[in-house]
């Protein structure tokens, strides 16, 4: 498979496509089921997990499939509970004093058996993921602008030390269970890494990621967003691929690593024409023709794209590999 290749460190003239937050809101099937179902439903029903990957497999013909869920979802092994309300950061209920992990026991066999399903239903790869300790830390504070999780970062050093400890393992777990149950590979997001100064994610945050990435013997992929100015111990991870947001030059970070690039269209072209759309792409895979590289957005798909859009992009790639 074209996108394993990749990740495997192998060249071609193909290449593939898939897209971040791919099934979502910006797709009219996805807004269909919700209609009848909440997001934590959704999340938590192995047959709605399966239907929702697939969609964009079906409707836009993407590359590879990414498992549909919420990078919140480990939280519920450490008993925390989640609120999602539309329009608004979702709530974590948990006690970051009294945080204890003792496995995952059953608590998230909901993803393992929809990951099992989706694997009956599909030849194409299928992405596992889960949140970097750091962005999942961020969300146990219910602070949107996340200064509470930094302050208390940077003051209650060794329980900060105690808690990222303890969603490293949670981690670890959580995506070899997913590998285990079927997934060819994994995203690691880091979504929240780039509020970090570089010296405090060298020495708090790195280590971690570090131990991710070394613990898990499947191709990896490491996205971090706004997260240039982490750029060379991002490059020091044992990632078998590297996703970047829009503000970096991709190309130029090629001329540093032989390591698989992925990404990096700035999500809001999406919102403009076919001709603007179109243009952007082929640049985008100019630059990037004859390296080791996968085509995605800068970040998530946004829930306002149209439709038609979204499968004129995956097009336009696959017209271009044809040439």
């Amino acid at each position: 498979m074209v996108f394993l290749d990749r990740l495997n460190g192998i060249k071609g003239q193909y290449t593939p496509v898939w897209l971040m937050r791919q099934a979502g809101r910006a797709l009219k099937e996805y807004r269909d089921l919700r209609r009848y179902y909440s997001f934590l439903q959704m999340c938590t029903t192995p047959e709605l997990i399966a239907k929702t990957t697939l969609l964009p497999v079906e409707t836009l013909n993407v590359d590879a499939a990414i498992l549909f869920s919420d990078i919140l979802i480990p939280l519920l092994a450490l008993n925390a509970k989640i609120f999602y309300h539309e329009g608004t950061s979702p709530v974590v209920d948990i006690d970051i004093n009294k945080l204890s992990y003792k496995g995952l026991s059953n608590k998230l066999n909901f993803v393992f058996e929809g990951i099992k399903l989706i694997k009956t239903l599909t030849k194409k790869p299928l992405i596992g993921f889960a949140a970097a300790p750091f962005t999942l830390y961020c969300y146990l504070f219910n602070d949107a602008k996340f200064y509470s999780p930094k302050a208390f970062a940077y003051q209650e050093t060794e329980k900060f030390k105690s808690i990222m400890e303890t969603l490293t393992n949670l981690t670890i777990d959580y995506l070899k269970a997913q590998l285990q149950s079927g997934c060819d590979c994994f995203q690691l997001f880091d979504s929240w890494a780039g509020i970090l100064a570089a010296k405090t994610y060298k020495d708090y945050v790195f280590e971690h990621n570090f131990k991710i990435l070394e613990s898990i013997k499947k191709p990896s992929i490491y996205f971090a967003h706004s997260a240039n100015h982490l750029l060379d111990y991002i490059l020091k991870l044992p990632s078998n691929a590297y996703s970047f947001d829009w503000k970096v030059d991709i190309n130029h970070i090629s001329q540093k690593t032989d390591k698989c690039l992925q990404g990096n269209l700035d999500n809001t072209i999406l919102l403009t024409d076919k001709n603007t759309i179109k243009k952007h792409t082929i640049d985008l895979l100019n630059n990037m023709r004859d390296k080791l590289y996968i085509f995605n957005l800068g970040h998530g798909v946004l829930p306002q794209t149209p439709q038609d859009n979204l499968k004129f992009l995956v097009d336009t790639i696959h017209e271009y590999n044809n040439c």
